[in-house]
């Protein structure tokens, strides 16, 4: 009955312009924006590269920009004609509404998929984000994917309980309800987490994404616009783009850079399977020396590092050959990694982070339990990925 109201509230609060009624098109790509939040700044600034980067796209294809950030929620089209000083919305909205919920997003998938026929769908996730971390209204101070304060406000107080998030189960519950995206891109730090990997399966054929942290400005969607619609269009050519971009071109590379990884959906649950064969074999509660991503605020209950995935299991494995069994299946499911010498780290004002085993990083994070994590143990053991690979393995309380 709510979802009734909230629907008919929603659908009776837009303002419509014109739009082609159900256009055919080649390719079509929202962008998603979450920006209720303390990145609202960056907003226009994307969406002005957004318009820049579309003059390369040919005339049956289409970037859809949703929005919502400290003004209405609104979508704009763009096409390869468009011009930035003259970009009105083609959907409006009078009532500000949670970005981060269900509804939200399955409002806006819809009306991408009712008025476009494409034969390719890709996505763009542009937020805030924690990985496979419950959200704050689950969990305090954690979040998932997104922020939305709720207040039109530009507000630096991110993990305020106040704030609306969305779990990735249920993102993954929206998505499967339409057709699978070429690929999914997370514009938003900490989301090449397998959890979140496995748990979007089935919504995507590739995942493109960072393990750790991203500079605020994110995605030069100048560069990556029209790699995206390229006749000969790869999701490792998505993040080799958002590299270089960085690597080559940012001049203040000391403090502002990102890696990156791309998986092959399609891999994941040969993934999952060849890691429960190491993990009931050989996993236990020791980590000593593996990297992690996000190893610069103190580890608290609900503060958890983001370790790599490819190194927790190497520390583990004893048995050369049945490591080197499940990197190959690894290999096949990362299909690209890299980034540059240094990444964001934020650290008070400002800071970097460096990869120092380059030959053994996977550019993938995995959650590891420990005894101070104990309510997100619990929420982990009901994961997707925890029953896949884990098989039951606990040592934690």
């Amino acid at each position: 009955m709510l979802t009734l109201v909230f629907a008919c509230i929603l659908f009776a609060s837009c303002k419509k312009h014109e739009v082609d009624a159900y256009a055919e098109v080649d390719n079509v790509v929202l962008v998603y924006m979450a920006a209720e939040n303390s990145l609202c700044s960056y907003a226009d600034g994307d969406i002005y590269e957004m318009c820049v980067g579309a003059r390369k796209m040919s005339k049956r294809d289409r970037v859809i920009v949703y929005v919502d950030d400290n003004k209405s929620p609104r979508i704009y089209e763009l096409r390869d004609t468009t011009q930035y000083k003259y970009l009105t919305p083609v959907k409006s909205y009078n009532t500000d509404w949670m970005s981060t919920s269900a509804e939200a997003l399955s409002e806006v998938m819809t009306y991408v998929h009712g008025n476009y026929k494409a034969d390719n769908y890709g996505i763009v996730f542009w937020s805030h984000a924690d990985g496979w971390l419950p959200e704050i209204t689950a969990m305090s101070k954690t979040r998932s994917f997104g922020i939305d304060n709720g207040r039109n406000s530009t507000s630096s107080n991110d993990r305020s309980a106040e704030n609306s998030q969305m779990s990735i189960e249920t993102m993954a519950s929206v998505l499967q309800s339409f057709p699978k995206n070429k690929f999914i891109m997370f514009d938003a730090c900490l989301m090449q987490c397998i959890e979140c990997d496995y748990a979007l399966r089935n919504c995507a054929d590739y995942i493109v994404a960072c393990p750790g942290e991203i500079p605020g400005a994110g995605a030069p969607y100048h560069k990556i616009i029209p790699v995206i619609f390229s006749t000969s269009f790869s999701s490792a050519d998505i993040a080799k783009a958002y590299n270089n971009y960085y690597d080559y071109e940012v001049e203040e590379y000391y403090r502002d850079g990102v890696i990156l990884s791309v998986v092959d959906c399609s891999q994941l649950e040969n993934l999952a399977s060849a890691t429960a064969v190491v993990i009931s074999q050989f996993g236990k509660n020791d980590i000593s020396g593996v990297a992690d991503y996000y190893n610069f605020q103190n580890e608290s209950a609900t503060n958890p590092r983001f370790y790599d995935f490819r190194e927790i299991i190497r520390s583990w494995c004893t048995d050369e050959d049945i490591y080197q069994q499940w990197l190959a299946t690894y290999n096949k499911t990362v299909v690209y990694t890299g980034g540059t010498q240094w990444y964001s780290a934020f650290i008070g004002f400002g800071g970097i982070a460096q990869i120092n085993d380059k030959e053994n990083c996977g550019y993938v994070s995995m959650y590891f339990p420990k005894d101070i994590h104990a309510t997100l143990n619990k929420w982990y053991e009901q994961n997707e990925w925890y029953k896949a690979a884990w098989g039951g393995v606990k040592w934690w309380n």
